[in-house]
């Protein structure tokens, strides 16, 4: 299995989990296009989701974290998936 196709794999469940919590619209940016994987509407927020399996570059933290800090709405959240291990729950890590 690619790379590719493990993120994909991740992307999916991770559409999965929030379908199951109510999302109401999800969208998954195809191919690494942008630095969101995954954007979960809900009726109350928004999640711009970045999905990992395990690491992280600091660059790609520290335009993430900066990205979260320059949102001015409450309701709309920056967050990094990790799924570690298979079939576990991810570790959420919510920056702002």
């Amino acid at each position: 299995m690619t790379n590719y196709e493990i993120g994909r794999r991740k992307e999916y469940r991770c559409m999965g989990i929030l379908k199951k919590q109510g999302a109401i619209w999800l969208r998954r940016s195809y191919g690494s296009h942008g630095i969101f994987d995954v954007t979960a509407v809900f009726p109350d927020k928004t999640l711009l989701i970045q999905v990992k399996s395990n690491y992280m570059s600091k660059q790609e933290y520290a335009i993430l974290a900066e990205f979260a800090k320059r949102i001015k709405a409450d309701n709309i959240h920056v967050e990094i998936w990790r799924f570690r291990k298979p079939r576990a729950k991810p570790e959420i890590t919510r920056l702002k």
